[in-house]
């Protein structure tokens, strides 16, 4: 055989891992780390080492190896298949710094990456919160980068995406969704921060793999891609999390709205009530709540009928248990509202909690952010001419949200704009233990 047919077959017997990310486990000391393959590799590795030094290493031959990655196997077309893998690295130490690399052998792997796990104890984070995304020139040359300049500078804690990512995962044979995923692993810095994910609407189709519950079955893509704590039980539709002094609860629209089953969103509600009750119970050295939902509850954006149904759905809980602020996209903008409550109508407005439009001091109900422009696949969505009373600031700009959580006491949250390169809406929440 020549030895360009040699080197060809050796480049393809062995692949070098993509779309590497990494997202917070079930539990405190744990990091979960996938990767993503076109090639039917059998075995997938992960070595990682807790920092040692002030230098940096230079490869992962010395590293402890993790457990072996589970391998899914999604048919993207009748001639297509993307394969994914997962691990879970454990033990932990809090606060502190570990390396790790891929592969599909023991000794071909990915540079070292390292990354920072949370603290056993509450500290100031700082979070970038944004979704509707898509592969398209506002995404890919403006958020992406932008963000990573952020997180390779260390001011980025972990990302979460309001749902919404590629404009369809399944088009071009699927190649649509590596493309996007890759994006995704470009932006977290090769997967230096932990990325946070809920489900969109853009996340609905079926490639029905064996051993997923019916009622989960048409969010494979997603599924399979990104691995939220709890899988086991609810497949990444919904989750939640510790970070610094926030909880994060992660929720499911579409078991509301789309995917069926009745049963499912009872289910995500049981979740959701259980998983409030027990946040409460910690609120002293925990005092703030953020839910992330897809769809919004509150937007000046014309679907109140939506928005009605969404509410019916998540707002009693929410505003029983005192959420400080709800996050979702959908809607291809950005708008913050007041802290708000109840219906509303085109003659009847929801009820405002009057605070002055950048501080907010002990807010009656949640603040609601829809930070839906980082890109999207399709367009902006323009707000009507209708002046809601809850809206107090929005923008049809190009940009994302971020979310820093100082202490107990203190969160600000800001909105920047990527067509300005600046920030244009800054608000800081405050409440009184």
């Amino acid at each position: 055989m020549p030895l360009t047919s040699l080197l060809a077959a050796a480049a393809v017997a062995v692949s070098m891992p993509s779309e590497v990310h990494i997202a917070y486990g079930d539990e405190v000391s744990e990091m979960v780390v996938a990767w993503a393959s076109s090639i039917p590799e059998k075995d997938g590795y992960v070595r990682f080492a807790k920092q040692n030094g002030s230098q940096p290493p230079t490869s992962c031959s010395s590293f402890q190896l993790a457990p072996q990655a589970s391998q899914l196997a999604m048919n993207t077309s009748a001639d297509r298949t993307t394969y994914l893998y997962h691990t879970v690295l454990g033990g932990l130490d809090p606060s502190s710094t570990y390396y790790y690399c891929v592969g599909f052998t023991e000794d071909v792997l990915t540079d070292p990456v390292p990354f920072k796990t949370r603290s056993s104890s509450p500290e100031s984070t700082r979070v970038m919160i944004f979704g509707d995304t898509g592969n398209n020139h506002y995404w890919s040359t403006g958020t992406v980068p932008t963000i990573r300049k952020e997180v390779e500078n260390g001011t980025v804690t972990a990302v979460v995406h309001t749902g919404d990512f590629a404009y369809y995962a399944k088009d071009n044979d699927g190649k649509q969704g590596d493309i996007h995923a890759q994006e995704i692993s470009n932006l977290t810095g090769s997967g230096m921060v932990p990325f946070m994910a809920v489900p969109g609407n853009a996340e609905v189709f079926c490639y029905r793999p064996p051993g997923i519950p019916l009622w989960a079955q048409c969010m494979e893509d997603y599924q399979m891609r990104f691995i939220m704590p709890g899988y086991e039980k609810t497949h990444s539709l919904w989750s939640s999390f510790d970070l610094g002094y926030a909880h994060y609860v992660l929720l499911d629209s579409e078991a509301l709205l789309w995917c069926g089953a009745s049963q499912s969103q009872a289910d995500q509600l049981v979740f959701l009530k259980n998983d409030l009750e027990a946040a409460q119970k910690r609120r002293a050295d925990i005092p703030w709540i953020f839910a992330v939902v897809h769809r919004p509850l509150y937007s000046s954006y014309n679907s109140t009928g939506e928005q009605l149904a969404m509410r019916d759905g998540f707002a009693e809980l929410l505003e029983e248990y005192k959420v400080d602020i709800v996050f979702s996209g959908h809607v291809h903008s950005y708008e913050r509202t007041y802290p708000v409550t109840g219906n509303y109508t085109i003659t009847s407005n929801a009820t405002v909690d009057e605070q002055p439009n950048n501080h907010y001091r002990n807010p009656k109900y949640p603040v609601h952010v829809i930070t839906g422009a980082a890109g999207n696949g399709e367009s902006i969505d323009k707000f009507g001419t209708y002046d809601w009373t809850f809206s107090a600031f929005k923008s049809i700009d190009i940009g994302y949200s971020r979310l820093t959580v100082a202490n107990k006491t203190h969160v600000e949250l800001d909105f920047f704009s990527i067509t300005e390169n600046e920030v244009i809406d800054n608000v800081v929440i405050e409440k009184d233990l």
